[in-house]
């Protein structure tokens, strides 16, 4: 029976610069953390919500993988740059069909985070939050 374990990455607040945002150091996102460590993980969804800017809004939300045969992060899905109010939702999972900016079929890596990378110095007012489903 599949689970569902949810998190908040990032509570709303203004911020001016990029975030790097790992859920196994986040109290709240420990939970959905923990279900993708055990290799469980069917699906990771991964959720920005822009609610306001200072002019030129610029806001580009990743996942990222941990590779440790090199010992380094790799971006394997960006959205593209949210520009205006509004949310983007990043899905990763083995059974789903990729999509650019949006959706990448593949297994869900022990090790992940989440970037969201400002365009500018402009302050950007928003919340990420992450789901995964697990097999159990």
């Amino acid at each position: 029976m599949a689970q569902f374990h949810e998190g908040t990455l990032l509570a709303s607040g203004a911020r001016t610069t990029t975030q790097t945002l790992d859920p196994a150091s986040i109290a709240g996102a420990s939970a959905v953390y923990a279900g993708t460590v055990a290799g469980d993980c069917e699906v990771l969804e991964v959720f920005c919500n822009l609610t306001a800017f200072t002019t030129a809004a610029s806001l580009t939300l990743s996942v990222e993988f941990y590779d440790t045969a090199s010992a380094a992060w790799v971006s394997v899905l960006a959205a593209a740059a949210l520009t205006a109010t509004g949310t983007k939702r990043l899905l990763i999972g083995p059974e789903l069909v990729t999509a650019a900016n949006a959706v990448l079929a593949s297994l869900v890596w022990p090790r992940w985070r989440v970037v969201a990378t400002h365009g500018n110095a402009n302050s950007h007012t928003y919340s990420v939050t992450c789901r995964a489903i697990t097999s159990r």
